[in-house]
């Protein structure tokens, strides 16, 4: 959009146009991130199958486990899991 007025902007110096029509437009909006280095499918499933429950306190290995499972198989987010009920 930037560029759109700094054209309009010559438009105008040249007189090839009598006003900058898009000078008072501007878009907002929600800025979405961009998230980088994402795992495969496969990767993710490896993750999946190679964490251990059988060592330490098995129940929380468990549960750790399960959540793993739906992050991985279900896709839920971090906000999500925060959101899960029993």
């Amino acid at each position: 959009m930037g560029n759109l007025k700094v054209y309009f902007d010559y438009l105008v110096e040249n007189q090839d146009q009598q006003e900058n029509i898009i000078k008072d437009i501007s878009i907002k909006g929600i800025k979405k991130q961009v998230i980088h280095n994402v795992l495969s499918s496969d990767e993710l499933e490896d993750l999946y199958y190679s964490y251990p429950t059988d060592k330490g306190n098995i129940l929380s290995r468990k549960r750790n486990k399960i959540t793993l499972g739906l992050l991985v198989y279900q896709g839920l987010t971090t906000q999500n899991l925060e959101q899960l009920q029993v």
